[in-house]
Formats: C-alpha cells, structure tokens, sequence
C-alpha cells in the first residue's frame, strides 16, 4: 500500500517531524498567534532539536519568562501533533485559534497544579496582555522580531487577522539583522507589504515595543540611523492603506 509522505494539511513538503512542527505555514501561524516571544524563521538550519537545545541562548526579557514560553512551546507541540492526527486519521480540521486554545488551556492546567503541587500561595502564571481581535471590517497586523543572543540566525515574524480571530496571511522568515529594533522595524515593512498584497484596506497595527509606536505616530521623534530608511518606507505604505491605530503591547 502506497502512502503519500507529503503533509496533508499543505500538501507541499514531506512531513517530517520538523516540518509538521516548525516548516508548516500552520505551525508557524499557531507559533506566532500564541505568546511564545520567540519565532522560528524560515531556515533550513533551524530544526527542533537545535531549538532546544539552544534555548538558553534565546534572547528572553528574563529567566522566568524563558522557562514559561519553554512550557508553553511544549503544550504547542503537543497539539500540533493532536491537530495533524484529526486531520490525518478523522479529517477533522482545527484552525489556528483552536490549536492555540487548547496549548494555552492545557498550559493553565499544568502550572495551576504545579503551584497546587508545591502548595504555594501565588497565582497561576498567565501571558499578560492577551490579543484583542479588531473591529468586522478592519484588520490587525502584529508583528515581532527574534534575535537570539548568539547565533547567526534572526528572524522576523507578521500575522494579519480580522474580527473573528481568523488568520487572513502570515509570514515568518529570516533576516540578517544586529539590532533587534531595526528586526521590529523590517517585521512591521514586511507586514505591511503583505496586507497591501492581499487587499487589505483598513488596518490597525500592533507591536510590542513601544518606541516603535511612538515612532511611527509622530514624525517629529528623531529615527535610529540603522532604520531610517526602512522607516521611510513603512510611512510610504501607511499612505496607501487606512490605518485605524498604532498600538504596542508589552509581551
């Protein structure tokens, strides 16, 4: 019996592990949709193994944030796995926000019984700030850079979705970059450019940093050296599109 090594969901690539998990587009939209503070370019080199093994070397706002979205990653694998299985064996199909659902539902679980476990008096940890969907005829693009602390590989990640939540495009590549503020810079032009590719007409823009928001509400705020041009083009693509709001989000 022949069977056909390519992933059902994209129907592109063979499914390997490291594709069903980091290559696939739905992998990178669950990954990118959630939390994680981390996204996976768009590299050969980059495979799950090295991931984790590397972990420590991500650039983190601290530790108790790398060891939360190191649990978190591990529940977002854990139903990508589950997804591709009702979608291989029941052809049942989850979407993104599912997916993202139950990894964060199965995370709550796991860190309130592990407070309950050490019978301490604290609070389960939680993801601050969770995403707000946009008003029924408008858009939201969030975008977002990695820059790890030392490896060669960066990269820069954009998702674009309306007011159900539903991912209309996504994006994740790599992008040679030493300023992880010039990596937040080219995120937002390559999130733009994507929205104008798909005919988006009305669009919010989120971010979390908020220099960046600031930068690009007020032309008047003097622009780092390093991104002055690419600053410039992101105004150009602003006038093209009807921006409703620049927001950041502390992540």
């Amino acid at each position: 019996m022949r069977v056909d090594p390519c992933c059902k969901r994209c129907g592109i690539d063979v499914e390997s592990t490291d594709h069903l998990l980091q290559g696939c587009a739905f992998a990178k939209v669950v990954q990118f949709g959630s939390n994680l503070l981390f996204i996976a370019p768009s590299t050969e080199e980059l495979r799950l193994a090295c991931l984790l093994q590397n972990w420590d070397q991500m650039n983190f706002p601290n530790k108790k944030r790398r060891s939360e979205a190191l649990t978190l990653l591990s529940f977002i694998i854990w139903q990508l796995w589950l997804a591709r299985n009702e979608l291989v064996f029941k052809n049942i199909c989850w979407t993104p926000e599912e997916t993202i659902h139950r990894a964060y539902k199965a995370f709550e679980e796991f860190s309130a019984a592990f407070i309950e476990t050490l019978g301490r008096n604290s609070t389960t940890p939680h993801l601050n700030h969770p995403w707000k969907p946009p008003p029924q005829g408008v858009f939201k693009l969030n975008c977002d850079a990695s820059l790890p602390a030392s490896s060669t590989i960066s990269g820069l990640g954009a998702i674009l979705r309306d007011f159900s939540a539903s991912p209309m495009c996504a994006l994740s590549t790599s992008e040679q970059f030493r300023d992880i503020f010039l990596g937040e810079v080219l995120a937002v032009r390559a999130g733009l450019l994507a929205a104008i590719e798909v005919g988006v007409l009305h669009l919010m823009i989120e971010v979390d940093n908020s220099s960046l928001a600031s930068l690009l509400m007020d032309n008047t705020i003097p622009t780092p050296s390093s991104a002055d041009n690419v600053i410039k083009d992101i105004r150009h693509l602003m006038n093209s599109l009807s921006v409703i709001s620049i927001t950041w989000i502390p992540r």
